[in-house]
């Protein structure tokens, strides 16, 4: 532990799962496991718009054809893409086209946000905030990267979802 803020009974008992699945070898990053393990998704000959929401509505991006990226999951019908953005750094969105994607990774994490609401980005630079997670939200995590946490939560009073990047590790 980096501190005594850390220590965390969770954390212990995942690590414990762990080292018992693995027949008693230390993973070298638990904190990795139950994330899916994204797959490759490749565009076809034609532009594909990226979306906000899981509904595939509110375009907030073209991916390119022939461009590619990595699948995290499938909301309803869309699948969950993750793609580099430029300087190192990455933006996430819901795709119609299946992107040669015929089975979508499975797993996440659980997600409870802080005590006070949280904005959500579409990537990693920070420049375009999406939404935000309510105070003590709860929902899923499906990875880390850049130093983010890829999650996606219903939108309030709806059955849609949203996917996207906060700076809090609530995962537990």
């Amino acid at each position: 532990y980096k501190s005594a803020s850390s220590v965390s009974l969770q954390k212990d008992v995942n690590m414990i799962k762990a080292i018992v699945k693995s027949n008693g070898k230390v993973p070298s990053d638990s904190s990795n496991s139950n994330f899916p393990v994204p797959v490759e998704w490749k565009n076809g000959s034609t532009d594909e718009p990226v979306y906000k929401v899981s509904n595939l509505s509110e375009k907030i991006d073209t991916l390119k054809a022939k461009a590619s990226a990595k699948c995290y999951g499938k909301a309803a019908s869309s699948y969950i893409v993750v793609y580099n953005y430029g300087n190192g750094k990455h933006k996430a969105g819901f795709v119609k086209y299946a992107g040669g994607v015929k089975n979508a990774p499975a797993g996440s994490k659980s997600y409870k946000n802080k005590a006070t609401s949280q904005s959500v980005y579409s990537d990693t630079a920070k420049k375009s905030k999406i939404g935000s997670l309510d105070a003590n939200e709860k929902c899923i995590c499906l990875g880390k990267i850049d130093d983010m946490y890829l999650v996606i939560y219903k939108v309030t009073g709806t059955n849609k979802q949203k996917c996207g990047f906060v700076d809090y590790n609530g995962i537990y």
